[in-house]
């Protein structure tokens, strides 16, 4: 049974925590903050966590990880995408133009 509301601390303590959240909004916003929370050398691990999530829901929170990664460090974000089979092409490319800005992962 998925939790309705936060950890007791007030954010969730990892992916599988926001992911254990009911409701699409909650997980949104959990992940949300916690990836903010993150320190930049922890991003490319959460990015291994991404394949064991089902499609949609790696899409989704792929989307989260990467725009906040890429706002850090662009770079190392795309360097990433660029060498992951976890996502298609498709996938990697909205999520390069949401993290650096352009087209918001609208498929522009």
């Amino acid at each position: 049974m998925r939790r309705t509301h936060r950890l007791g601390s007030g954010r969730v303590k990892s992916l599988a925590d926001g992911m254990a959240l009911s409701g699409q909004n909650s997980r949104l916003e959990a992940l949300m903050d916690y990836y903010a929370g993150l320190d930049p050398a922890q991003f490319e691990e959460e990015a291994g966590k991404l394949d064991d999530l089902p499609w949609s829901e790696r899409i989704m929170v792929g989307y989260l990880l990467f725009a906040r990664w890429g706002e850090e460090d662009p770079e190392a974000a795309k360097s990433y995408l660029e060498t992951t089979e976890a996502l298609s092409q498709e996938s990697k490319d909205r999520i390069k133009r949401w993290g650096s800005g352009g087209g918001r992962g609208r498929g522009r």
